[in-house]
């Protein structure tokens, strides 16, 4: 062959040729071919068996075996014009009709970007965007300032420090400092916000002075919990009440968040006997008591009538505190637990 007919068999255009076969129309040639060869085994086992069961399975077989070629044949010749469209749909009609050398079609050679280092893309910025418009002095001194709402609360900041005196609470079940903070987590709030505002306010109070009373005496005692709704409650170990039953701020028991009426209370040094005893032994003053010494000793609850020993304990703080600031700000009234607590009893007075 002459080099200008090389040439010339060379640059065919690719569109004129027999595409080559893909790799499905590959696999369905080679499988028929198999299922064949095992046919044509099969065909001369049943030839050489005697008649009885396995020459009437070496039948059914071999029909098996006839079926599944033709259906591959069937699906082979339903292929090949299918992937031919879809290849030439794909395909670019201008890139194909182009003739392509030989050598052409096993060019491999990958184009190189070219990127340009230290280049700042400009940017550019409508004049209206740097405009900025003058400061109202008069509306922003006439803004009121948002304040901290937590600290406006010395009893729930106090509880909330001793809360955190035992970074990590433990008892004979082992530790479990991850149980606030997961319950917390679950309801969406911080977890002073849950353990601390879970509880009664009236019974923050009264732990409040109770509190600063162990301080006083060189107690420095915790909490190894606080409030506990359902949920928490159910983490919980041990002696406990179940089904929304828990003092610590069950459901059923106390109504659930902003109720809670019980703690476990510990000593951040040393051994928590001490801290009970300090209970058991001045606690009527401010209302406390452990119910359950031997079952749940670290348990404590207000006593009866707390809510109207809660309010004159916040009278006498919020009077001393006046006193100290020289502030007029009025004793703080009852709560609303409280109140509806002394409407229940006058409703009972009158109808004796």
């Amino acid at each position: 062959m002459s080099a200008s007919e090389s040439s010339s068999a060379d640059t065919t255009p690719t569109n004129a040729q027999r595409p080559p076969f893909d790799s499905v129309t590959i696999c369905l040639h080679r499988a028929t071919v198999l299922l064949v060869l095992v046919m044509f085994a099969g065909a001369w086992l049943h030839s050489q068996t005697e008649y009885g069961v396995s020459r009437a399975v070496l039948l059914q077989f071999y029909r098996s075996l006839g079926a599944a070629i033709s259906v591959a044949t069937w699906f082979r010749r339903a292929w090949r014009p299918a992937d031919a469209k879809l290849s030439s749909a794909l395909r670019d009609p201008k890139v194909a009709a182009e003739p392509m050398a030989f050598i052409e079609r096993w060019n491999l050679t990958i184009p190189v970007a070219v990127v340009v280092l230290n280049e700042v893309p400009s940017i550019v910025v409508p004049t209206e965007a740097t405009w900025m418009a003058p400061v109202d002095h008069a509306a922003a001194a006439a803004a009121p300032k948002r304040r901290d709402v937590t600290s406006l609360d010395p009893v729930e900041q106090y509880l909330w420090e001793v809360y955190q005196r035992l970074p990590v609470k433990l008892d004979s079940s082992g530790d479990f400092t991850w149980k606030d903070p997961a319950a917390a987590k679950r309801r969406g709030m911080s977890l002073q916000a849950y353990v601390i505002g879970g509880m009664d306010p009236d019974f923050r109070e009264q732990l409040y002075h109770a509190g600063h009373a162990m301080d006083a005496n060189g107690i420095r005692w915790s909490m190894l919990c606080a409030f506990r709704d359902d949920y928490r409650q159910a983490l919980a170990s041990g002696f406990k009440a179940h089904g929304g039953n828990s003092q610590h701020g069950g459901s059923n028991a106390t109504g659930g968040h902003g109720h809670g009426r019980a703690i476990d209370i510990t000593s951040a040094e040393g051994e928590p006997a001490a801290v009970w005893r300090w209970i058991d032994a001045h606690g009527a003053k401010f209302g406390l008591s452990r119910p359950m010494p031997s079952a749940d000793p670290a348990h404590i609850q207000p006593r009866d009538t707390f809510h109207d020993l809660a309010h004159q304990l916040r009278e006498a703080r919020v009077r001393l505190a006046n006193e100290t600031t020289g502030a007029t700000e009025p004793a703080a009234g009852k709560t609303k637990v409280a109140a509806r607590t002394d409407e229940a009893r006058e409703g009972r007075r009158a109808r004796r």
